[in-house]
């Protein structure tokens, strides 16, 4: 065996001990994957009182940051979807199931729908107990969800969600 095959062997036997490492990292990262999936989240008791939010952005505004939305602020689409959430009852959903609702009616890919349902989880716009989600007093309160009897809720294209399905089938459904 002359130089050029001992080369050859020498990069075949590291080209096997990468692959034999790719494959040990690559069921490292499906069980982390999968422990990410299972994970608990924070259960929370009780929401933040809408006066600490408020504490919270007054003291933002006056550290002079104006960059990006408020602490404790949500984009309009978001404020729709729990505006229907709480008027179909504010049903409590599985985390699961209110993620793939969140996603089909915020317009994002389930990932970033459940880090957007966990982070709100987290500052109290959602409550989860047991493993089911529902909108927290303090998000009903500070976004003004719960509609009025006298008042009609947002409709476009002659239902509440511009699906043709009411809130109440929304959220009992699949959809």
């Amino acid at each position: 065996m002359d130089k050029l095959d001992s080369a050859i062997t020498t990069e075949r036997l590291e080209i096997d001990r990468l692959k034999q490492e790719l494959a040990t990292r690559t069921v490292r990262l499906e069980a982390l994957l999968e422990a990410s999936r299972l994970r608990p989240s924070i259960e929370r008791t009780s929401s933040l009182p809408v006066s600490d939010v408020d504490a919270a952005i007054a003291a933002h505004r006056e550290a002079g940051r104006r960059t990006g939305r408020e602490p404790g602020s949500i984009n309009g689409a978001w404020q729709k979807f729990l505006g229907i959430m709480v008027l179909a009852g504010n049903a409590e959903l599985p985390r699961s199931e209110f993620v793939k609702k969140a996603a089909e009616h915020s317009g994002l890919a389930e990932p970033s729908a459940r880090q957007r349902v966990r982070a709100f989880i987290e500052s109290g716009i959602l409550i989860e107990k047991n493993g089911l989600v529902s909108v927290s007093d303090v998000a009903i309160e500070r976004f003004k969800l719960r509609f009025q009897k006298n008042s009609a809720p947002p409709v476009e294209g002659g239902a509440v969600n511009g699906s043709g399905v009411s809130a109440p089938e929304m959220v009992g459904s699949s959809h």
